[in-house]
């Protein structure tokens, strides 16, 4: 079994190769500046948040001023929940473009960076100064991470709407004009191409429902009955890769973990050769 530091450990190695994996595109501007010099549309947002988004889990960090980060406080304006570290290469790029994007939108817009360093937060905030960082920074812990469904890779980061709703996750470096598009889209705003939040619901953050798909699990020769009963055992019983994540949250934040899987499978024939 990996211990939950090699776990955390070999986040950075997968962060590296989502860094050799990101499709080139265009910095030649921040977000700010190509959203203000391109044309809009002035057409109104459509109805965009679908009824199962789930609310934000409750949790409670100290900032690196010294006060109460609380989701609870996620409320009035639109949040970017992003967890990353000061060694991940696609974080690094990340942070000017969330320092531009806070820019624009200062009254709509709330930036929450939760690090995953092993470092000391000292080390973490003189970093985030040196980088400029104009929004709310603390550090994140394995609980926290585990009411997300998991941080699979660095950076992952959850859209939040006004009212508390997460209505999208984000793993890996995140288009710049993606999220300018969102952001608008969420606070009302004109926007250009389109935006999909119709995925938002309990999996987001690795909550499972009887409705629920386990990536690489078959469960439709499964009674409802026995369905509900082999989601439960998945929910409940703990994934042994390390992760600190049952087995259902592990498949839905890593469908790549070779540990989940077989642990997912083998529940899946328990319960199809006991019956309900």
């Amino acid at each position: 079994m990996k211990s939950g530091r090699s776990a955390w450990l070999a986040m950075a190695a997968l962060c590296a190769v989502l860094a050799t994996m990101v499709v080139v595109r265009s910095r030649t501007a921040a977000p700010g500046a190509g959203s203000a010099a391109a044309p809009r549309s002035d057409r109104a947002p459509a109805a965009l948040i679908p009824s199962g988004a789930p609310p934000v889990p409750d949790f409670t960090v100290v900032d690196f001023d010294g006060r109460p980060l609380r989701s609870a406080d996620f409320h009035g304006k639109v949040t970017i929940l992003n967890f990353w570290a000061t060694w991940c290469g696609p974080c690094r790029i990340e942070i000017p473009e969330f320092v531009a994007l806070q820019k624009e939108y200062p009254d709509r817009l709330q930036i929450v960076g939760l690090s995953m360093d092993d470092a000391a937060a000292d080390d973490v905030r003189r970093f985030a100064d040196a980088q400029h960082v104009n929004y709310r920074v603390g550090m994140a812990t394995p609980a926290v991470a585990a009411l997300f469904g998991g941080v699979p890779a660095l950076p992952t980061s959850f859209l939040i709407d006004a009212s508390g709703r997460v209505v999208a996750r984000h793993i890996g470096l995140y288009d710049a004009d993606g999220w300018n598009r969102e952001v608008r889209a969420l606070a009302g705003l004109s926007y250009d191409g389109q935006v999909d939040f119709s995925d938002a619901g309990p999996a987001l953050l690795g909550q499972i429902t009887d409705q629920t798909e386990i990536p690489g699990v078959d469960l439709s020769g499964l009674t409802p009955t026995e369905r509900h009963i082999a989601l439960q055992r998945m929910s409940s019983e703990p994934c042994t890769c390390g992760c600190g994540l049952t087995i259902a949250q592990c498949r839905l934040s890593d469908p790549a973990c070779d540990v989940s899987l077989p642990l997912a499978q083998k529940i899946v024939a328990e319960v199809k050769r006991r019956g309900a």
